[in-house]
């Protein structure tokens, strides 16, 4: 029987790269001090996953071994910012949700629909149907160190945008920025805050222009079901 060559969806491969880093790097960091420490080295891998030069080093067609056409590229480029920027209002409003229940005081008198609604209200692009009601299903923000924390989601989108604009920017396979990457961020771990070892690492506070440049969009799992 003929062997076929490894075949995978893209997604599945985002997928991938997104566990390795959390798997593999979870151990030397604490939650304790900022959640979006763990979640900046699980998303970044995944900015070369649509990478031509990182691309052409695999991925290549199972039956005739030619490379991923650029036409193809372009065509998950554009399905991975489809609804980008009703996912990015989608994150804010569950961060805005976790904040509203566990930061902001409520009167005793106050539902729950009506808290829920007061605390996404600044991120809807259409009235909530009556019908609904995130919060008796979120259990993410009310079970382990998600509470308060869920904002980190979206804040280590930021995070990792704009480390990776430095390759991006340079050369995806810079080997002295990589190393700069292990020095301040890899191999400090949990023993300090997160923001402390980004500056150390980029020379600055994160921008979040280069969020835009590199959007999540409805082409990717989105970290709530």
């Amino acid at each position: 029987m003929r062997t076929l060559p490894w075949r995978s969806p893209w997604r599945k491969l985002r997928k991938q790269e997104h566990d390795f880093d959390q798997e593999e790097l979870l151990p030397y960091f604490s939650l304790n001090k900022a959640i979006e420490g763990v979640f900046l080295l699980s998303q970044l891998l995944k900015n070369w996953a649509l990478e031509k030069d990182y691309l052409s080093r695999f991925a290549r067609h199972y039956a005739t071994d030619e490379p991923m056409p650029d036409a193809l590229l372009s065509k998950l480029i554009l399905a991975k910012n489809f609804q980008a920027a009703f996912v990015g209002l989608r994150q804010l409003s569950f961060a805005f949700l976790d904040m509203g229940w566990h930061l902001e005081p409520h009167s005793e008198n106050a539902g729950i629909k009506e808290i829920e609604e007061e605390a996404v209200r600044t991120t809807l692009l259409m009235p909530l149907p009556q019908s609904t009601c995130i919060s008796t299903s979120f259990a993410y923000i009310f079970s382990g160190s998600y509470a308060s924390g869920y904002y980190s989601y979206k804040w280590a989108e930021v995070l990792d945008a704009d480390a990776f604009s430095l390759f991006d920017d340079r050369n995806l396979f810079s080997q002295s920025i990589a190393e700069k990457f292990r020095q301040h961020i890899l191999s400090s771990g949990g023993t300090e805050h997160p923001m402390d070892m980004f500056i150390r690492f980029m020379g600055r506070y994160p921008l979040s222009e280069e969020t835009f440049r590199h959007p999540i969009g409805q082409g990717f799992n989105i970290p709530f079901g």
